[in-house]
């Protein structure tokens, strides 16, 4: 079988349109993963970070800077 790699997809909040070219990163306390980029539909491997993270931080220019908990 193939192990299927983890994604994140990032859409707007109001239409629902993907976001390319966000930063997206992990998080665990004050370490942070190296950023993955969003591909034009809004898609990106989920950041890997040793020992496991505890929030997604999403970045992108005209965008509120968003947190999320997983």
């Amino acid at each position: 079988s193939c192990a299927q790699t983890p994604v994140v997809q990032v859409v707007d909040a109001k239409t629902k349109a993907p976001v390319a070219g966000a930063s997206v990163k992990a998080i665990s306390g004050n370490y942070y993963s190296d950023s993955y980029y969003t591909d034009a539909d809004g898609v990106t491997e989920e950041p890997a970070f040793p020992g496991g993270a505890s929030e997604l931080e999403i970045k992108r220019s005209g965008y509120q800077t968003t947190r999320v908990k997983y």
